[in-house]
């Protein structure tokens, strides 16, 4: 590729077409600094290039570069406002460098103009889950809300799961703590809702747990293990024995 720029009087779609396949050559090189510098010469000339811009900010991400990668992005959507896809990237960018209600409202308003997928829906209630403004009963009811709108987009594929051989899910949560983010205070009354109520959970936690939420774990029919005493290989272990359905 650097051959092919060398060619005086290339036309400029084949040097644009150069330059792109050069920089995913030194992507899958590894050659980040290299990708980079390639993105940034393209960009000198193809001013507003939305591809150019992207892949700019893909190399400042994956350099832990957040502002400089936003910026490329927003580059990039000034070019193309209503593109969803930007939004959800800066949205993403804006949370890894601790923005997150920033980030939430991005998606929120990328969200508005596209139906989104299943992994960008659990990545904006994972943001909600860092917002400070969010509380428990919001988290609970915009997650209850996700997994009635995914129960109802999954039906036909579960009719055709039979479960005869398995009359009751068992299903574990493994988590270091209770008490980060309220998960206490609103995993107890998700478990205990009449649709989960079929399911035999098991809460595995390292940290102690407070009376409350023990006791609110205990109402919903929920077995709680504290597993901070043990190690990687026996926490392992002690899961595999329990024979689960699903590990979350």
């Amino acid at each position: 590729y650097d051959r092919a720029l060398a060619v005086a009087d290339s036309p400029a779609d084949e040097v644009c077409m150069a330059m792109r396949n050069k920089g995913k050559a030194l992507i899958a090189a590894g050659d980040w600094d290299g990708a980079l510098a390639n993105y940034r010469s393209a960009i000198s000339r193809f001013p507003g290039d939305r591809e150019f811009l992207a892949m700019k900010a893909n190399c400042h991400f994956r350099r832990f570069e957040f502002s400089d990668a936003a910026g490329a992005l927003a580059a990039a959507l000034a070019d193309s406002p209503q593109n969803p896809a930007l939004i959800c990237r800066i949205a993403d960018i804006n949370f890894c460098r601790g923005r997150s209600l920033e980030s939430f409202l991005c998606m929120n308003h990328a969200f508005s103009m596209f139906q989104p997928s299943t992994a960008w829906q659990s990545r904006r209630l994972q943001v909600l889950s860092y917002c400070d403004q969010a509380t428990a009963g919001r988290i609970l009811e915009e997650t209850v809300q996700w997994g009635q709108a995914m129960t109802g987009a999954s039906r036909e594929l579960d009719a055709e799961i039979s479960f005869s051989s398995t009359p009751s899910l068992k299903v574990g949560v493994l988590c270091s703590s209770l008490a980060r983010r309220g998960l206490g205070d609103w995993l107890p009354n998700c478990l205990a809702s009449p649709e989960l109520r079929e399911i035999e959970w098991v809460v595995y936690c390292d940290q102690p747990v407070t009376v409350e939420a023990q006791e609110g774990l205990a109402r919903s029919g929920c077995a709680l293990i504290e597993t901070g005493q043990l190690s990687d290989k026996g926490l392992a272990s002690l899961i595999q024995s329990h024979g689960l359905s699903v590990l979350i």
